[in-house]
């Protein structure tokens, strides 16, 4: 990991987990009560090798969670 608190190495054996603590702090900073839903976009193609990570983002999301829309 960088010393950028919101930059993570691709190449570090703990991403997962980095980005998984990472998002987890943004929802408790950000997220209050005033709001409903979380939206997650994940944006992309899947007809192009390079700008395939939205929609295998949103697959495996959409797979995790039970009230997705996409």
């Amino acid at each position: 990991m960088t010393t950028d608190k919101s930059t993570i190495s691709i190449d570090s054996p703990f991403v997962k987990s980095q980005f998984t603590n990472m998002l987890l702090s943004y929802l408790k900073n950000y997220y209050t009560d005033k709001y409903k839903d979380i939206v997650v976009l994940c944006i992309g193609t899947d007809r192009s090798t390079g700008d395939s990570l939205g929609p295998l983002t949103g697959r495996r999301l959409k797979k995790l969670l039970s009230n997705t829309t996409g």
